[in-house]
């Protein structure tokens, strides 16, 4: 029965690679002028922690996630200091 499971398994895992893989093939047929400025855009707002600091103080400017927002301006500090 235990050899039937890793069977069961490894097959499970290959049909769930091949619809991954086929995910990712349709996806990179995508390729639009329009969808290639917004995905540079928003790979851009990696740069520097740009998203980080825009959402920690979009978290800050909200009441209830004010604390949230606190917490992610200290840690962005921390992680500056030490890198």
């Amino acid at each position: 029965m235990l050899f039937y499971s890793k069977n069961t398994d490894e097959e499970s895992r290959r049909k769930f690679m091949n619809i991954e893989l086929s995910i990712l093939d349709w996806i990179q047929t995508l390729h639009t002028p329009f969808l290639d400025k917004i995905m540079v855009f928003i790979t851009r707002l990696g740069d520097a922690g740009i998203i980080w600091i825009m959402l920690s103080i979009v978290l800050l400017l909200i009441p209830k996630t004010r604390k949230s927002g606190a917490v992610m301006v200290v840690a962005l500090a921390a992680s500056g200091c030490f890198s």
